[in-house]
């Protein structure tokens, strides 16, 4: 019995929850930004922050190539920061692939626990340009609450502005 209701704890789910978040930066060239964005340094220190173990980049990527070549997959091992989920559990492998479509970066961030899209967009207002996300759910976990992809997406606000110096 014990088994079924563990079974039915991590039981996937389909959903379409959509949200959003924004940041302001300090920015005020897109070319600036978007320089920075595809810059090998800017994904080094992202899993730096998150203390990603054992990362794995397609096609290889170094800190001292020039530029991204997307897409770029990235696979590394980090622990969890879901509220929900018992504290003995220690690291999730974490899948990420990244698109470039002119100045909006596309990608899907797949884990056991979530699989979501996500979208980054720089948006010029007033005279420095924000950062826009979207983050839709594609598949999660029961456990997951769905408003869990707000602080995904604020997280990676913060992220972005703890690199950027924003």
């Amino acid at each position: 019995m014990m088994l079924l209701k563990l079974i039915f704890l991590f039981i996937s789910v389909n959903s379409g929850r959509i949200s959003y978040n924004r940041i302001s930066t300090k920015f005020t060239k897109k070319s600036d930004m978007i320089n920075y964005l595809t810059k090998p340094k800017f994904y080094f220190k992202y899993l730096d922050i998150i203390e990603a173990k054992d990362p794995k980049f397609s096609p290889k990527l170094s800190e001292q190539d020039s530029e991204v070549v997307f897409p770029l997959e990235i696979t590394y091992y980090a622990v969890p920061k879901f509220n929900l989920i018992p504290s003995r559990l220690t690291q999730i492998k974490v899948h990420q692939k990244w698109n470039r479509e002119n100045d909006i970066f596309c990608g899907r961030v797949k884990t056991k626990y979530i699989e979501f899209d996500i979208t980054i967009q720089p948006i010029l207002e007033h005279k420095n340009y924000i950062l826009n996300f979207k983050g839709e759910i594609v598949r999660k976990s029961i456990l997951i609450p769905e408003k869990y992809l707000d602080s995904i997406l604020q997280d990676f606000g913060g992220i972005f502005m703890q690199i950027a110096n924003c």
